[in-house]
């Protein structure tokens, strides 16, 4: 592995930031997970991985790589398999699926860590002695424990226009559990809809 986490600490959570055309957000995206996760005290590591990047993304990003040892780049198009290869390559024990241009919303990130390892409820679908293994923050993100999302993500492209819907298909093998309602998009409005905004405004009080 030519480039490696911050060797401090072995990471706990491994975040998989696809990458696009985002040269005008990525530096402030990474930024911003730096600052929180480093705030929260859970460590970590940032993957950013080519999803389609056509600009200069992967440039501005090497710059910060040099700066921010728990960034580590991948900068070779890997398209729909771009969170596979993400976690594929990842050192922690959980990882957060996200989308360089997708809403930031990370004051419900701790909350999803914590939700994972117990047991799903007997109204929770098909496997309800299951552990609950995956978070989805509709719009926004995934959380996950490693191991056992890796096998639904060889069969689940993402990212991509498609993901969401078919990973709650596949997720209901590991315990998904789903919040909030998928946005409607709204031209130039990071906002956040549906049933997560009560949830995003108490975590962030």
């Amino acid at each position: 592995m030519s480039q490696r986490a911050a060797k401090s600490q072995m990471p706990v959570l491994s975040v998989v930031l696809t990458v696009g055309d985002d040269e005008e957000v990525v530096g402030y995206r990474v930024r911003a997970l730096v600052e929180h996760l480093r705030g929260k005290q859970i460590p970590f590591e940032i993957l950013a991985v080519n999803a389609g990047s056509r600009d200069n993304s992967f440039a501005l990003l090497a710059l910060l790589a040099q700066q921010e040892p728990a960034l580590r780049l991948f900068p070779k198009p890997t398209a729909s398999k771009a969170f596979l290869r993400g976690a594929s390559e990842a050192c922690g024990e959980f990882v957060a699926l996200m989308e360089t241009a997708a809403p930031l919303s990370l004051a419900p990130l701790g909350w999803a860590l914590g939700r994972l390892g117990s047991r799903v409820s007997a109204d929770g679908g098909p496997f309800p002695n299951r552990r609950r293994d995956a978070l989805m923050l509709r719009g926004r993100y995934v959380v996950a424990r490693r191991m056992a999302v890796l096998p639904l993500l060889v069969n689940v492209p993402g990212p991509g226009p498609f993901f969401e819907r078919r990973f709650e298909r596949a997720g209901h093998s590991i315990g998904l559990m789903i919040v909030g309602t998928r946005p409607k998009p709204a031209p130039g409005s990071l906002g956040s809809g549906g049933l997560l905004a009560p949830l995003l405004r108490l975590l962030a009080a």
